[in-house]
């Protein structure tokens, strides 16, 4: 799966691999770096290009492109890693560019960490106690910097961040029960049953501002009022989409987005440039729930 393979398999074992290098050949403290290490400038090269693009990303919002340029950071790492083999030096009696090596390493981890922090805040908690990183130091200017960890600071780990999926598990007992759950993205029914849709009315629409393609929408769903944040605007004009009836669903968790507070969130099918809301095919009253 895609969670084994970026997450488990490319970030999870980075950080562990790493990490104990760092506490069985250092007494658990970070080394000193070096920058006399061959393919180390490579590794800085792309980091600062992948962390310019990554921030470019998340203020347009594409979440996703900037997720796989953070994803190419952990990807070089790890071969910077193999590359390097700091294990072959340990033998070798090159403790100080082994040292070296796995500073860089961790050096990456804390850039990924800023990176990937608004979209896995708890996960990138985990990873950054293991370099004792407080909140303090997730900023831009502190991801552009390299050779920004302080060494002798105590590193420690605990429980595998991104622990593997047991997929082949799972589909042995799928098979022994008669059916196959290793299509991607296969949901239980009652999984799809916790989420609440209900028709609404957009009462009023307006641009979030410095946001070209989010619209602040006050809508109507029968029971109450509510805001969400919609990323429509490039589709739908505010006055377009005032008055329209709408399927939102209402039981997600509150989020912030630049700086506005959304309580929901509104379906719509997208194909390349297009954008389409799902609507009521009738005139269904407000708050009418959709199955």
């Amino acid at each position: 799966t895609q969670y084994n393979s970026d997450l488990a398999n490319d970030l999870g074992n980075l950080v562990s691999r790493v990490a104990k290098m760092v506490i069985s050949n250092f007494d658990g403290k970070l080394p000193q770096p070096s920058r006399d290490i061959p393919g180390l400038q490579s590794l800085m090269d792309l980091a600062e290009k992948a962390t310019e693009s990554s921030y470019a990303h998340i203020k347009h919002f594409r979440i996703g492109n900037a997720i796989a340029d953070t994803m190419n950071i952990v990807r070089a790492s790890n071969k910077f890693f193999d590359d390097s083999a700091p294990w072959k030096m340990a033998k070798e009696g090159k403790k100080d560019q082994m040292g070296g090596v796995l500073y860089a390493c961790c050096e990456a981890i804390r850039i990924v960490s800023i990176l990937l922090f608004p979209v896995m805040p708890n996960k990138m908690r985990e990873i950054r106690a293991v370099f004792a990183l407080d909140d303090s130091t997730l900023t831009l200017v502190s991801a552009q910097r390299f050779f920004d960890l302080q060494p002798g600071t105590p590193v420690k780990l605990g429980e595998s961040v991104f622990p593997r999926l047991q997929t082949e598990k799972k589909q042995d007992a799928a098979k022994a029960r008669g059916g196959d759950e290793s299509a991607v993205g296969l949901l239980d029914i009652s999984e799809f049953a916790r989420a609440q849709m209900q028709v609404a009315q957009v009462l009023q629409a307006e641009r979030v501002e410095g946001a070209d393609k989010l619209l602040k929408l006050q809508i109507d769903i029968g029971s109450e009022k509510r805001q969400i944040v919609a990323g429509v605007a490039e589709s739908y004009a505010p006055e377009k989409i005032t008055c329209m009836k709408i399927i939102v669903v209402t039981n997600l968790k509150p989020a912030v987005i630049r700086g506005v507070e959304s309580n929901g969130m509104l379906l719509a099918a997208k194909k390349g440039k297009n954008l389409c809301l799902l609507v009521p095919d009738g005139d269904l009253p407000l708050g009418a729930k959709v199955s």
